[in-house]
């Protein structure tokens, strides 16, 4: 794994699969929305949203720059190349 994965902890690294680290993301969403008592706090989602959005951005433009093409990158979302193309002009 590189070193972007690793995280020190206790002076040892330790690793986290992109799975992992999405499935702490999903917790701590729901636990969001379980936590919003206030009607004003739902702006909150919006500010989730752009950074999933922009989240996105980097990863594929990350994966354009190691070489794969939008129809790879296309499988990984379940859309088609077009789509692709369309949501993350380059």
């Amino acid at each position: 794994m590189g070193e972007s994965n690793a995280r020190l902890q206790g002076g040892m690294a330790r690793y986290r699969s992109t799975g992992e680290v999405v499935g702490a993301a999903v917790r701590m969403l729901r636990a969001v929305g379980e936590r919003v008592d206030d009607p004003d706090e739902l702006d909150a989602f919006a500010r989730l949203a752009d950074e999933l959005r922009q989240a996105e951005r980097v990863a594929v433009a990350g994966l354009r720059a190691a070489g794969f093409t939008d129809g790879r990158i296309a499988a990984g979302f379940a859309v088609s190349r077009q789509a692709v193309q369309r949501r993350f002009p380059r």
